[in-house]
């Protein structure tokens, strides 16, 4: 699985890697507003 995997470059496993949390908080950032045409 995904979160056992080691990174090749720095041997951290991804579950650990702190890189990771952090795309995946700007990966689908959301607003407090959730009207359709704010989001288009």
């Amino acid at each position: 699985s995904i979160v056992t995997r080691k990174n090749y470059y720095s041997g951290v496993k991804y579950y650990d890697d702190p890189v990771i949390f952090a795309w995946e908080l700007m990966n689908e950032p959301r607003g407090s507003n959730s009207s359709g045409p704010i989001l288009q």
